[in-house]
């Protein structure tokens, strides 16, 4: 009987043994299932260089590349021959820069190459971390300042990303925080307001006097984000800095036609740049925002 016993109890503990170590191993291969989920892809990516302050033949949004032959059409957009900057040398010129992307290059990989706008020469971009988000490049990415006073006029700059062949899309995630700036503010006269334009007023709230420059840019609400409106040629601005002295205000008339055409119903906002201390050690430039609704 006692031997019956101690057979039935080394039974019960192989079998024990054997369902707990199938349990544990089922556990495991779950666990390494969800850590192969939680991978993220990480994309070799980088700023590009461009010294020059004159601007490229074509205003570039956002590109993905397949090819050689897309590669060279690509760099005759962004080329102007027409132009010479002679303080730029050859080595920066847009052939050039893309010089190690070869054949060999485009047989497993493609370029995804995001412009982004930067309001004078005193900002550049901070690039944070490019991803693969399903079928498309998530690019991450700030737009800081510099303590150097920068070329004024609109200036654009460009992140590129070594990709997969099987992304399609480029998601743009800019993670600047919109800077609530207090001193200088901007709002829509009353009454003023039309699809072809309308009166805003900017209105120094601070101690200190400030200037601002000519240019502005248009912006529409779309899902939920403020989108830039894309544009069939860069705007040109005259180098003017008005002065907005202490407690003061001025009017500013703005004709939306320039460049955007008359606007269409939705939800738009003016974004005015280039906003600066008149005498101060801080050469930053800040940017106001009046919003606006097209009926």
């Amino acid at each position: 009987m006692k031997r019956k016993t101690l057979l039935f109890v080394l039974i019960f503990s192989v079998i024990l043994t054997m369902f707990t170590g199938c349990k544990n191993s089922n556990t495991e291969s779950e666990k390494n299932t969800n850590q192969k989920e939680n991978v993220i892809t990480e994309y070799n990516s980088y700023v590009l260089k461009w010294d020059s302050f004159g601007t490229w033949k074509e205003d570039i949004d956002k590109v993905i590349i397949s090819n050689t032959d897309e590669l060279q059409k690509f760099c005759n957009k962004l080329e102007n021959e027409e132009e010479s900057y002679a303080m730029v040398d050859r080595i920066y010129r847009s052939a050039e820069l893309f010089k190690d992307y070869d054949e060999n290059y485009f047989k497993n990989k493609s370029l995804a190459i995001l412009g982004i706008d930067l309001g004078n020469g005193s900002q550049y971009i901070n690039l944070i971390k490019a991803t693969k988000d399903d079928s498309n490049v998530k690019i991450d990415y700030k737009i800081e300042f510099s303590n150097e006073i920068g070329a004024p006029g609109k200036r654009k700059g460009y992140i590129v990303v070594e990709i997969d062949k099987d992304i399609t899309d480029i998601v743009r995630n800019c993670m600047t925080p919109e800077y609530s700036y207090t001193d200088v503010s901007l709002s829509l006269k009353t009454n003023t307001l039309t699809s072809k334009g309308a009166t805003f007023i900017i209105k120094n709230n601070s101690k200190e006097d400030y200037t601002y420059g000519a240019g502005y840019k248009i912006q529409v609400k779309k899902d939920g984000e403020w989108q830039d409106i894309e544009l069939d040629q860069p705007l040109v601005w005259n180098s003017i800095a008005y002065s907005l002295i202490s407690r003061g205000q001025r009017e500013i008339n703005i004709d939306f036609t320039y460049g955007y055409g008359e606007l269409s119903k939705g939800q738009y906002r003016l974004v005015k740049q280039d906003i600066r201390k008149s005498v101060s050690s801080d050469s930053r430039a800040y940017s106001v925002y009046a919003e606006f609704e097209i009926l």
